[in-house]
């Protein structure tokens, strides 16, 4: 069995059923967990629909996390607004990088989210973000 309940054979044929897109923004779906449990705030750690990305909002509907995935629909790269302790006690937009199948907490991936980042993946973000919380 894989992480939230896949069977790993499972893992490449469709969406978790814990998922719900709720809405799309900027061609982007943005799910909403739909289980129970600690994953409320996660988005799933495999996508089948190969080099695409997630958006997951807050309850309130702030952005809370961006995760764009390869062409082989494991995760490349989080980008996150939350409290993150590297970065001090409040929420923060901070970008993490997926190696391997390392977790993407490893403190060596971590860094706040900038400018040159934001071209990069402001196709995803435009409205979605505020321009205050990006870092020079």
């Amino acid at each position: 069995m894989g992480s939230r309940g896949r069977m790993l054979e499972q893992a490449h044929w469709s969406l978790p059923t814990q998922y719900k897109c709720v809405d799309i923004v900027n061609n982007t779906k943005v799910l909403e967990y739909q289980g129970s449990g600690k994953h409320h705030n996660k988005l799933p750690d495999i996508s089948h629909t190969k080099g695409t990305a997630y958006i997951l909002k807050d309850k309130n509907g702030t952005f809370h996390q961006l995760r764009v995935y390869d062409y082989s629909g494991h995760p490349v790269v989080d980008i996150d607004y939350s409290v993150h302790k590297q970065f001090g006690n409040e929420p923060t937009l901070h970008i993490h990088h997926w190696k391997g199948s390392k977790y993407h907490g490893d403190p060596n991936t971590s860094r706040l989210f900038n400018r040159r980042d934001y071209k990069k993946y402001g196709k995803y973000l435009k409205g979605v973000i505020k321009d205050e919380w990006i870092n020079q």
